[in-house]
């Protein structure tokens, strides 16, 4: 017999019920390093604390919209444009 949870409480996936996609923080980790932007360097330029970045970048905290965008632009800031 499987154990049915609530959506709704799960921490993991918001309530979606959907697994999140792991390799999306992947690529934000990938990305800031490919880009040699240190997580330090990243979180003062976006205004948050590194624990905060660092909480994004593993998992353990949501990806807002908001933060999202930040990220990127903070990113494509700091590394001149390069891709």
């Amino acid at each position: 017999m499987a154990i049915k949870f609530k959506t709704e409480d799960c921490h993991y996936c918001g309530g979606s019920g959907r697994q999140p996609a792991e390799d999306s923080r992947l690529t934000l980790r990938a990305a800031r390093e490919k880009a040699g932007i240190s997580l330090r360097t990243l979180s003062a330029a976006m205004g948050i604390s590194l624990a905060y970045l660092s909480d994004i970048e593993l998992g353990n905290r949501k990806l807002s919209g908001r933060i999202a965008t930040l990220y990127t632009e903070k990113l494509h800031a700091l590394s001149g444009g390069v891709k």
